[in-house]
C-alpha cells in the first residue's frame, strides 16, 4: 500500500540518490568504471522509486527524531474547515500539487502538440534539398539494426541540428552548407538517438518533472540526465569509429556551436529535443568523454556487479519507511486496572484467515475481528500482519 510515510520516504531516498548521482558522474573515473549506461540505469531507477512508492508487508519502521514529530502533527492533525469540510494541511498540499501538475502538463502538451502543428505547416521548412544527404541517411539506417523511417527538414528558423517526436520523427538541420562529415556524423547522432530511443526518456522526465515540480531535485535529474544521454549516445557512436574518425566526430560537434553562433534562430523552440550540442561547457564535457581512454578488460564482471549492486540498492530502499513514534498522553494509560495492557507490536498482531477476514490477536489471548481501515491503520503503525 501507498502511505504518507512511504510516499515521504520515497522522495526522501529518491533525493538523496539523485544528487548523489549527479556528483559521482562528474568523476570521470567512475564513469569509466561503471559506464555512461549505468548512470542512466540508476537514474530511471531513481523515476519508477519515487511513481511507485509502496509500502510492502516485510517493509521496517525506522523511527524519526522527535523533532520531526511537531512536522507530521501540522501536517496531519491540524485541521483547516473549508466551506462544509474539514481537510488537514497535508491534504491542502496534495490538493495544490494536483492542480499546479495539471495545469504544468497541460502547458507542455499544449506546446508540444503545437511545435508539431508547426512543422506540419511552415512553408519554410522544406524537405532534403539535395540526393546527397537522403543517400548518406539511407546508409546510415541500412546499416542499422534496426531501420526507421526518419523525415529530413531543412529550415532558417533552426541554429542547430536537433531531433524531435517521439513517433513521428524528424530531423531538423539548419539551413546551411555541410561538408561530408558534416552531414554523415550530425545524421548518424541523431538517428543514434531515435534507436536508443532518448526522446522518449526525455518525454518521460518532462511528465515526471510536471508531476514531481515541488521537489527541486528531479530538476536537478532532468538536467543532468539529458546530458548523460548525450554523452551515451556520443560514446555509443564512436566505440565504432577509428582514431581519425573520432577526431573527425569531434571536429563536427564543435563545429556546429561555432557555427549556431551566426544564425538568429526564430523564437520557436521544442519541448523535447535531441541537439548536436547545446553549449561550450556541456560540449566540452561531452569531448573530454569521447577522448578518454578505452576502459580496461573485465566488462562482464563489472557489468554483473554494477547489476548486483542497483538490485540490491533497488530491494533495500523498499524494506524501510521512516514513521514517527509517539507515547500515548499520560492521562489515557489506565495503571489501576490490572486488566489493562498495552498493545504494541511486539505482543500485538493481525491475523488473516483463510476466508479473507482480519482478526486483532491481543496479549491476553482473545480476539477481535477489525475492518479494512483499521487494519491498514495498525499497519502503518507497525503491526504485523500473519496467515492462518
Amino acid at each position: 500500500m501507498i502511505t504518507v510515510f512511504s510516499f515521504i520516504t520515497a522522495i526522501l531516498l529518491c533525493s538523496i540518490l539523485t544528487i548523489f548521482l549527479y556528483f559521482s558522474r562528474r568523476s570521470k573515473v567512475l564513469v569509466r568504471w561503471f559506464s555512461v549506461t549505468s548512470i542512466v540505469i540508476l537514474y530511471v531507477a531513481c523515476l519508477i522509486r519515487m511513481v511507485f512508492p509502496f509500502e510492502f508487508s516485510f517493509t521496517s519502521v525506522i523511527v524519526t527524531p522527535a523533532i520531526f514529530n511537531e512536522l507530521y502533527t501540522i501536517a496531519l492533525d491540524r485541521w483547516v474547515s473549508f466551506a462544509s469540510t474539514s481537510i488537514n494541511v497535508i491534504q491542502i498540499f496534495i490538493a495544490i500539487g494536483v492542480i499546479v501538475s495539471c495545469a504544468i502538463l497541460l502547458s507542455f502538451s499544449v506546446s508540444y502538440a503545437r511545435y508539431h502543428r508547426h512543422l506540419g505547416r511552415i512553408t519554410k521548412f522544406r524537405k532534403t534539398k539535395d540526393d546527397r544527404t537522403a543517400k548518406v541517411l539511407e546508409s546510415i539506417t541500412n546499416r542499422s539494426k534496426r531501420k526507421l523511417h526518419v523525415n529530413i527538414l531543412y529550415s532558417p528558423e533552426i541554429s542547430m541540428p536537433m531531433g524531435v517526436g517521439v513517433f513521428k520523427k524528424y530531423i531538423l538541420l539548419p539551413d546551411y552548407e555541410y561538408s561530408d562529415d558534416e552531414i554523415f556524423y550530425t545524421l548518424l547522432h541523431e538517428y543514434t538517438h531515435f534507436l536508443n530511443r532518448d526522446l522518449l526518456v526525455k518525454m518521460l522526465i518532462h511528465i515526471y518533472c510536471c508531476i514531481f515540480w515541488w521537489n527541486p531535485t528531479v530538476f536537478l535529474l532532468r538536467k543532468d540526465l539529458e546530458q548523460t544521454l548525450e554523452i551515451k549516445c556520443d560514446l555509443a557512436i564512436t566505440s565504432t569509429l577509428n582514431k581519425i574518425e573520432k577526431i573527425n566526430y569531434m571536429q563536427v560537434i564543435a563545429s556546429a556551436i561555432r557555427k549556431s553562433m551566426t544564425i538568429d534562430p526564430a523564437n520557436i523552440q521544442a519541448k523535447v529535443t535531441s541537439r548536436l550540442a547545446s553549449s561550450k561547457s556541456s560540449v566540452m564535457e561531452r569531448l573530454e568523454f569521447i577522448a578518454l581512454e578505452k576502459p580496461k578488460n573485465y566488462k562482464l564482471i563489472k557489468t554483473m556487479l554494477f547489476y548486483m549492486f542497483s538490485i540490491t540498492v533497488f530491494t533495500l530502499s523498499y524494506m524501510v519507511v521512516l514513521q514517527p513514534k509517539y507515547d500515548p498522553p499520560q492521562s489515557d494509560i489506565v495503571e489501576n486496572d490490572p486488566n489493562a495492557y498495552e498493545m504494541t507490536p511486539q505482543n500485538t498482531y493481525i491475523l488473516k484467515t483463510k476466508d479473507g477476514r482480519y482478526i486483532l490477536k491481543t496479549p491476553d489471548g482473545k480476539g477481535e475481528e477489525i475492518n479494512e481501515y483499521f487494519k491498514s491503520q495498525m499497519i502503518e503503525d507497525g503491526f504485523g500482519i500473519r496467515e492462518k
